[in-house]
Order: C-alpha cells, then sequence, then structure tokens
C-alpha cells in the first residue's frame, strides 16, 4: 500500500517527488481538501478523492484530474479539484463505474421505447426488430461501456465507425452510429448526470448514393414473379407494384379494410398520421381474388379483420426477385411519370402529404381530385402489364 502524506503541494517539489521516493507515495494537499498527488513509478497523477452518502447509499467520487508529466500545474489541479467540489455541493455526483448505466441498460430501455411508438401508431415493432439486427452485428462490442466512458471517447467511436465502414458498407456504419447516438439521447432524458456531448460527436459521417429504384425491367422481374410458388406472395408483391403501396402498409392490410363497393382500399393509420384510401384499378382487384385463392372464402370474409396477405412481410428476399417492397413504389412512381401523371394527383395516390398544404387542405383535395386519381390509377396499372411484354393468366 502506498504511503499517505500531507503537505502543501507546488510544482517544484511535484516534479521531482519522483526522484525522492522508491516506492508509490499518496500525498495530500493541504490547501485544497480531496486534492492528491499520486506519485507511481512511471508518472505523477493529480487526482480527487471525496467520500459522501446519497439518499443513505454511502460512495466515493474518485477522478483523475491530469498528471504532471503532461505539464498540469497545481494551481490547475486546485481549480480542477474545486469544480468536483462544487458538483458534489450541488449534488451532481457522477455516479462510479459499477453504478454508472451501461450501454447494454440502455440500449434495452431504447428498444421498448420503439415498441412502444410502434404500438401507438398501431404498427408492428419492425424498426425495433432491424435496430436491434444492427447492434447485435456492430454495436454490441461497447454493450459493458458505461455511457459516460462513450460519452468521453470520441475517437474510439469515430474508430469503430471506420471499422464497420470497411466490414460492411457505409450505410450499415452510418445507421449503427445513428442508433448509437439515439440511444444516448434517450438514455440522457432519463439520466441527468450523462455528459452532454454524445459519443458520435467525432464521426465523419459516410456519404450515401440513392439506388435508383425506380428503374426496373419488367420482363425481368415478371419472369421471377411466376416462378414464386405462394399465390399470396405472388399477389402481395404484384398489388405492391401495380398500387405503388408502402410494403409496410399493404402486408396489414385487413379484408375488411377493401371496399368493394367503392373500389378503394383503406390504409389505416398511415406514414402521414391519417387514414389513406387508394383507389383500386381492376388489376389491383384481379390480384386480391388471387390472394383469396381459387375456392374464395366464407361469406363475410371481405369484412373481417383477416389479413389480405398473411405472411407476406417476412423474408421478401426467399421470392428471389430482381425488385421488392419499396423498390416498387418507385418504380410505381417512374411509370406515373412517364405517362404524364399529375405530381400532385401520383402523391395523393401514395399517400403522401405536401409539407406545406393543411391536414384539412389536404382532404378537400383528393376529394375533389378523386376521378383524377381513379383514372390515374388504372392507366398505371395498365402501362405496368403492357411494360411486363406478355399476357397475365389471372388478366
Amino acid at each position: 500500500m502506498a504511503a499517505k502524506i500531507k503537505r502543501k503541494l507546488n510544482d517544484s517539489d511535484c516534479a521531482a517527488m519522483r526522484e525522492f521516493f522508491s516506492q508509490p507515495v499518496t500525498i495530500w494537499d493541504t490547501v485544497q481538501p480531496g486534492l492528491r498527488l499520486i506519485v507511481g513509478r512511471h508518472r505523477s497523477t493529480f487526482s480527487y478523492f471525496r467520500q459522501h452518502s446519497k439518499h443513505g447509499t454511502r460512495s466515493a467520487t474518485v477522478k483523475v484530474l491530469g498528471h504532471v508529466e503532461a505539464g498540469m500545474s497545481v494551481k490547475e489541479a486546485r481549480q480542477a479539484a474545486q469544480v468536483e467540489a462544487g458538483r458534489i455541493a450541488a449534488n451532481r455526483i457522477t455516479p462510479g463505474r459499477r453504478a454508472a448505466v451501461k450501454l447494454d441498460e440502455a440500449w434495452i430501455e431504447y428498444l421498448d421505447h420503439l415498441k412502444d411508438r410502434a404500438d401507438r401508431r398501431g404498427k408492428p415493432h419492425r424498426w425495433a426488430y432491424n435496430a436491434g439486427q444492427l447492434y447485435d452485428q456492430h454495436i454490441s462490442e461497447f454493450g459493458k461501456y458505461p455511457l459516460a466512458d462513450l460519452s468521453q471517447s470520441p475517437a474510439l467511436i469515430r474508430d469503430w465507425h471506420k471499422r464497420v465502414t470497411r466490414r460492411s458498407g457505409p450505410v450499415a456504419a452510418n445507421r449503427s452510429a445513428q442508433l448509437l447516438r439515439a440511444c444516448y439521447k434517450h438514455a440522457s432524458k432519463l439520466n441527468r448526470n450523462l455528459p452532454p456531448h454524445n459519443p458520435t460527436s467525432a464521426v465523419k459521417w459516410n456519404e450515401e448514393k440513392p439506388a435508383d429504384k425506380g428503374v426496373l425491367d419488367f420482363a425481368a422481374w415478371f419472369k421471377a414473379w411466376e416462378a414464386i410458388s405462394s399465390p399470396v406472395r405472388r399477389a402481395f408483391h404484384l398489388c405492391n407494384l401495380l398500387g405503388g403501396f408502402r410494403p409496410g402498409e399493404l402486408s396489414r392490410i385487413e379484408w375488411r379494410d377493401v371496399l368493394v363497393r367503392e373500389r378503394v382500399i383503406l390504409i389505416r393509420a398511415s406514414k402521414s398520421g391519417a387514414d389513406v384510401r387508394v383507389p383500386m384499378s381492376w388489376q389491383i382487384a384481379r390480384c386480391l381474388r388471387m390472394a383469396r385463392g381459387p375456392v374464395g372464402r366464407p361469406t363475410g370474409a371481405l369484412s373481417g379483420a383477416e389479413l389480405v396477405f398473411p405472411g407476406a412481410r417476412h423474408n421478401p428476399v426467399r421470392d428471389k426477385l430482381p425488385a421488392y417492397g419499396h423498390a416498387l413504389r418507385h418504380a410505381w412512381r417512374t411509370v406515373a411519370a412517364d405517362e404524364k401523371i399529375d405530381e400532385l394527383v401520383a402523391a395523393f395516390i401514395q399517400g403522401h402529404n405536401p409539407a406545406t398544404i393543411s391536414q384539412a387542405y389536404v382532404h378537400r383535395m383528393v376529394l375533389s381530385s378523386w376521378p383524377a386519381m381513379r383514372l390515374a390509377q388504372q392507366r398505371v396499372s395498365t402501362a405496368i402489364i403492357k411494360r411486363f411484354g406478355t399476357r397475365l393468366k389471372i388478366f
């Protein structure tokens, strides 16, 4: 154990301490309570130590202030010690490593937050699932790190972001760093003791080039589509392309949302926050018939809470299509532009709300342009079928 000595510290003595002691020694400053100089074999360290009790629990603050060899003077060490003493007096005690919040713990809280937000919007936990996959693959190596340590180590996170970029690509690295940033931000709302600086403050974000998803080889896509064995999954992908739907919203529609008499598919709680009514072309109606199966369903099934495309949102990669999901939505918009469909009409069909227009006015505009929307949907569906270069048996 190091010997303990009390004396008034000064710069000349601190520089020569290692020459006089052959064993580690701790020298307590008699001017600033809690300030001590720990003289070791290789360097001399200024440290602040203070015991305290909070809510009946005893703890201690131990903080390294700097090193003599790094040029820290006694005056600077006393000022840094006074800052720590002020934090303790203001009841802003920095938790020790054992009590500090670890990233794994904060991540569980953040995942619960994502799931609660999805539940409030009536949506599945898709983003929480995807975030969990990224955490397991790229972020979990910091799981045992206290959040405060990550905040104080921006270079560590910067280098990690570079490694993930080399290993998994620029997009995966950016999304992982964004998740780490969001997790820390959420944790800081629950723990005011965390440092204000986010761990990703030194990350140099990768440039992301948007994929040209609107360009689709329709003939090749149709050939791959015909090879899908499940009629429900075939109907789902084709309906996604013909209607320009968001794939997640399309996978959640139920038979009660198919309003046959109005020739409308109702998207409940869409991304815009409101219910969206999408006009059905007769080709989309045939896709829905394909999803029902050759025998059909019992009377009243169209008004039930049964999914139209059960299981369609799980693993679309297995269908081996050259494009699926949101890429088909982009392809729909490209065909709409080729058919000279009005931009505002196309936006309303796809459930977009212009940012500069109020929700009430958008609703009135949709009602007034409904005939044009229905005609535009039919034109785009017909144009897509023609681009396949063959006749579909279901049509």
